[in-house]
C-alpha cells in the first residue's frame, strides 16, 4: 500500500521526528519523575536478598522501626497479596523463601532518602542458605526443588491459558 505512495505526502512515515525535549535531555535540564519533590512525599527502599535461594528463618525490623524520620517498615508477612502478569504467583515481599539473588525481603518508607537507605541497613534477616537452582539441568533432577509448589492454589489469567478442554459430562444411554 505505501509501496507505491508518494513520500512526499507522508507526513510522518520515512520521517524524523523533531524531539522538543532534546535539548533538555542534552543539556540536564529536563525533570524526570525522580528530580520531583512534592508535600508530604515519602522515599522508599527495599532489603534484598544476598542469596540466590534461602529460607527466611527470621527478619527484625525493630531497629529500622526505631529510626527517627522512618514512617513504615514491611516484610512479607504485612502483605497479603500476590502479583504476577500471567499468573498470580508473586509475592511482593519474599515470605518464607527467597528464590533468586537481589529478592526484595522488606520494604522502608522515610522521610528522606538518606534515612531510607540507613533503615533499610538496620533490618537483620537471618537466612539458611539452600542449594539453588542454576540451570536447566539441575531442574530436572528427580530432588530438584519446586519453582512453584502451590502452582494448583494460584490465579491466573485465564485467556493465556485457554481453550482449556470441556468438562466432560456423564451421558446418559
Amino acid at each position: 500500500m505505501l509501496e507505491t505512495a508518494n513520500s512526499e505526502s507522508l507526513r510522518q512515515v520515512g520521517r524524523s521526528p523533531t524531539r522538543s525535549d532534546a535539548a533538555d535531555k542534552l543539556t540536564g535540564a529536563a525533570i524526570y519523575v525522580s528530580d520531583m519533590i512534592l508535600p508530604g512525599m515519602l522515599y522508599a527502599q527495599v532489603k534484598k536478598s544476598p542469596h540466590a535461594r534461602a529460607k527466611i528463618k527470621r527478619i527484625d525490623v525493630s531497629r529500622a522501626e526505631r529510626l527517627a524520620g522512618v514512617r513504615a517498615v514491611l516484610t512479607g508477612h504485612d502483605l497479603d497479596y500476590k502479583m504476577g502478569l500471567y499468573v498470580v504467583d508473586k509475592d511482593i515481599l519474599a515470605k518464607n523463601e527467597v528464590r533468586h539473588f537481589g529478592e526484595a525481603v522488606a520494604a522502608v518508607a522515610a522521610d528522606t532518602l538518606a534515612i531510607a537507605h540507613q533503615a533499610v541497613e538496620l533490618i537483620e534477616v537471618e537466612y539458611e542458605v539452600l542449594r539453588p537452582v542454576l540451570n536447566h539441568m539441575d531442574a530436572l533432577a528427580p530432588d530438584a526443588p519446586l519453582v512453584h509448589p502451590d502452582l494448583g492454589a494460584y490465579d491466573y489469567v485465564k485467556a493465556v491459558f485457554s481453550p482449556h478442554p470441556a468438562p466432560t459430562s456423564p451421558t446418559s444411554p
